[in-house]
Parts: structure tokens; sequence; C-alpha cells
């Protein structure tokens, strides 16, 4: 049985004559042998006792998101197969690919067979997995479909990282020409400005006004850059530790849901998961309201927690879940009459669930949308900032022409 696995301290050269050292779990030393042999490694020290830590290096890579989903689809597979997820863990571990992967496997394989609950163990690594990610693992614990949640928890993160990659892609040329844009403004603010307007000194009074602008621009980031600079920092600094108290993400997740254009595709998002989600409890006969409780943190967002727990409230006095669910005014109109007319027909979870297939597909098509307008919207802005300092440097010129004449 998994749980009767001994742990196996080993050394083995890998294929390129690196020395590897680790831990692995297996139920004798021949399995532990078998278990090195099979990624090609060949053992030059194997004994049995109890994992230890690696020793603390000076630098360790973090976890990589695209590491983390191939995990959890591999971890997925092997519960909803029925293997057990100790023994999951055992088999993912002999597979591991990093060492700090492989940390993390033993750790949860070591609190799950002391007796942790699923969630409890996976809640000791949140700040490597996240918060929506423990989130959709208490939903698959407590919802009894573990295997389902990672499932779903695999395929949304793969679809995030698909949908970062394609912003990424679409945001390479636009971010060259930003590039060479400020550093050649840069150039221009402390270098040669300063220059030119050595030549206007005496007639400032005659210069039109953007030149005034922009020379004054120039003598504020020469003689005050370093502080500038430093003042920036701080203040990014300030930003990010303040978002991390609760009234920072309390008001930074409000500005999200209210900021023009991101607000609805955020509430677009959230609703999709939860909806996905939620129907997939509810079709496995979880009641709505424990369903609501356990995917109260999928959003991700203060506010739709907080619009779960009074649904919930309002769900425990006799008000149906729709009519609810419209008074929160996070969710779109669809979810809303889905919701109802499950209500009605009695199968709501089924209604969440081609409601959530709807908008997935809304998803894509919006952000496809945008995607196609950043590249121009960020060349119009690029051009118009380059317009204006040009035009700023040559109106004096071309009025001392004019005068000339």
């Amino acid at each position: 049985m998994a749980g009767q696995d001994n742990y196996f301290r080993y050394r083995a050269l890998d294929t390129a004559g690196q020395m590897r050292e680790g831990t692995l779990a297996a139920a004798d030393e021949r399995q532990a042998l078998d278990a090195l042999t099979a990624p090609r490694l060949h053992p030059a020290e194997i004994h049995e006792g109890e994992p230890t830590a690696r020793p603390r290096r000076w630098f360790r890579r973090p976890l990589t998101a695209r590491q983390i989903t191939g995990w959890t689809g591999q971890l997925a597979t092997l519960v909803k197969a029925g293997v057990h997820l100790t023994e999951a863990l055992r088999i993912l571990l002999e597979q591991a690919e990093s060492e700090e992967l492989a940390d993390l496997i033993l750790d949860l394989r070591r609190r799950i067979d002391a007796g942790e609950s699923t969630t409890k163990a996976f809640a000791a690594h949140v700040g490597v997995l996240g918060e929506r990610y423990l989130a959709m693992v208490r939903a698959g614990d407590e919802g009894r479909s573990l295997g389902e949640s990672l499932e779903r928890l695999a395929m949304m993160r793969d679809h995030d990282e698909d949908l970062v990659d394609r912003v990424r892609n679409a945001l390479i040329m636009p971010t060259i020409l930003a590039v060479v844009v400020l550093v050649v403004s840069i150039l221009l603010v402390a270098f040669v400005i300063p220059t030119i307007a050595s030549t206007y000194v005496g007639r400032e009074d005659t210069l039109p006004l953007p030149t005034v602008l922009l020379m004054g621009l120039s003598s504020l980031v020469v003689e005050n850059g370093l502080f500038l600079a430093g003042a920036l920092l701080a203040a990014v600094v300030a930003v990010g530790a303040y978002v991390r108290t609760d009234p920072g993400r309390r008001r930074s997740d409000r500005a999200v849901l209210e900021f023009p254009f991101v607000g609805p595709f955020v509430r677009l998002v959230a609703a999709s998961r939860l909806s996905r989600m939620l129907g997939s409890l509810v079709q496995k006969g979880v009641d709505t309201r424990e369903a609501l409780q356990i995917c109260r943190d999928i959003p991700g967002n203060l506010f739709f927690g907080e619009a779960i727990d009074e649904i919930c409230t309002a769900m425990a006095k006799g008000q149906a879940f729709s009519e609810r669910l419209k008074d929160s005014g996070l969710f779109p109109p669809l979810v809303v009459h889905m919701a109802r007319l499950g209500d009605e027909t009695g199968q709501l979870g089924l209604m969440l669930d081609r409601a959530a297939d709807r908008l997935e597909k809304d998803v894509s098509a919006t952000l496809e949308g945008s995607l196609k307008l950043i590249e121009p919207a960020m060349t119009i802005v690029l051009s118009v900032v380059v317009g204006m300092v040009m035009m700023a440097l040559l109106l004096p010129m071309m009025d001392m022409l004019n005068n000339l004449e």
C-alpha cells in the first residue's frame, strides 16, 4: 500500500554525467532502484531513511506556471483513474522534473500520510500555488470530486497561460516601440534639450508654450533625476505593500471591477469559473448553498466572495438562488437567466454548466477583439508623444526662420 512505502535517499549520475541527490518513496530498495533507472539515472548510493531537507542553495529557481499546470494535469489524470492520492503523489515524485517540484510533492505526501486533510496539505503551499488553486482543491475535496476539480483547474490554468502568451505576443512590437521612444525621450530631455535651451536664454517669453513646458520638464529631470527615480521606486513599493493589506486588497479589487473595459472582462471571467465549478458540484448532488460556500474563493475577488456569502444567507431564509444572484449586480444577465431556469426546472447544475460554456466563448471573443486593438492603440499613443516632442523642438526654429525672412 502507498501508506506503507519507505523513503530512500539516493545519489545518482544523470545522462550528462552530473551527480544528483534526492529522496523517493518506494516499497523496497529494489523498487527504488527501478524508479531511478527509469529516467536513465545511474545509482551511485541508495539507503533507506527519513527524507531530509535538501541543502539550501543561494539561488533556487521558483516553480514556473507551466510546471505547476503540467503537474496538476498529471495528478488529475491519476486521481480520476482511481489511484489513491498518496499513491499518485508517489508516482509523480519519481517523475519530478526539478528539485523544487520534488520538494513540493514530497511535502504534500508527507503531510497527507501524517493525517492532514488534502485541503490543509495544499494550503501549506498557497504561496507557491496561489489562492485560486487552493480554492479549487478545497472545492474538490469537500465536494468529493478532487480528480474532476484538479482537471478543471489544470484546464483553467492552461487557458489562462495561453491568454497570457497571446497578450505577450501581441505586445512585443508595441513594447519595443515604447522602449525605443522612452529611451530617445530620456536622451532628448536629459542631454539634447538642455543644449538647445541654452540658445534661448533671455528669450523665454517669446517661446511657444509646448517648448516652455518641455524645457521645464528637461530642467526638472536634469536637476532632480535621482530623486524622482527614488520617489517613483518608493511609491511602487508602498503601493505593492498596501495592496497586500486587507484594506488595500479591498480597494484594489473594487478598482478592478469598476475600471472601464477591464471590470466587465474580470466579471465575465469570474462568473465563468464560478458557474462551471458550481454547476459541476450541484450535478453531483451537493446542496446549492453548500456548493456556493465551497466555491466562495474561486473568483479571486473579495466582492464576489461577499456576494456569495449574502446569497447563502438569503437562501437560508428561503429566498431563491436566482433572485439573490440578480440583486448582487456582479453576475452577467445570462447567468441570472440560466439560474432562474435551473430553479424552475430543478436542473440548476445543468443550466449553470451551459452558462459556463457560453461565458467561456464570450471571454475568448472579448480577448481576441481586445488584442486586435492593442497594437494600433499603442502606436497612436506613441505617435502622439513623439509628435508633441518634435513640435516643441521645431516650433522655435520655425519662428526664428520666419523672423529672418
